[in-house]
């Protein structure tokens, strides 16, 4: 990737981390530091081009000498908020089993865990570093989280989710927008048979992928399997 500058401090604009040992490990590991960042900035750095220091839970990045890069700067332990973790809220299409989606329809309370658990799969694939805090997002829910669901007649839904979580989240909330597309089938078809656990399945597709389309190249597998 070209930059316009090779000052660190300029490409690494997203510098709040918050410590959390499903993230960074413990102790904290500089090459999953290195990852998380990377992810957070849409950054892909390597070991080659900068060094990590861990101080305590915070981290210094600092630019390798004789590499393409220059400067250095703190990482800062701190709380986020949701919509930092999830920048990404219009998911686009959403497939749900049927099943899961009727029976939230006729029991709401009941079933939101269920159906949320689905929407956050595909919350969590269009917003990569929140799969980092996967354990702390469930956390904020278990204590006193608010998640609020609503589809309308065309499908057409809303995903309302709040909470905090002490150094990790501030309080804050997100609300995702999606279209729902019903999967009637009772698992995937492969040569006319259900696939075997950890079954590699293989699919052509006309498309190509041009980084612009993946709803696009999501809906064309759905469709072949």
């Amino acid at each position: 990737m070209d930059w316009a500058t090779n000052d660190l401090t300029k490409i690494i604009t997203l510098t709040s981390l918050p410590y959390s040992e499903e993230a960074v490990g413990k102790p904290a590991d500089p090459a999953r530091v290195l990852a998380v960042m990377n992810v957070l900035n849409g950054t892909n750095f390597t070991s080659d081009d900068v060094e990590v220091i861990v101080e305590d839970n915070n981290y210094k990045i600092i630019a390798k000498e004789g590499g393409n890069f220059t400067g250095e700067l703190e990482i800062i332990s701190e709380a986020v908020t949701f919509d930092q973790v999830y920048p990404v809220v219009n998911l686009g299409n959403v497939y749900l089993a049927s099943d899961i989606y009727n029976n939230w329809k006729k029991d709401p309370t009941g079933s939101t865990l269920i159906i949320a658990a689905a929407l956050m799969e595909f919350s969590g694939d269009r917003n990569r570093f929140s799969a980092f805090y996967s354990q702390a997002i469930m956390q904020a829910f278990m204590q006193g989280g608010i998640l609020d669901i609503n589809i309308d007649d065309q499908l057409n839904g809303t995903f309302y989710l709040s909470g905090s979580v002490p150094n990790i989240f501030n309080d804050s909330n997100v609300t995702f927008k999606f279209h729902v597309i019903l999967d009637h089938r009772k698992y995937l078809n492969y040569n006319n048979e259900k696939p075997k656990n950890m079954a590699q399945i293989k699919v052509t597709l006309n498309e190509t992928y041009t980084g612009n389309n993946l709803n696009d190249i999501r809906y064309a597998v759905w469709q072949t399997i």
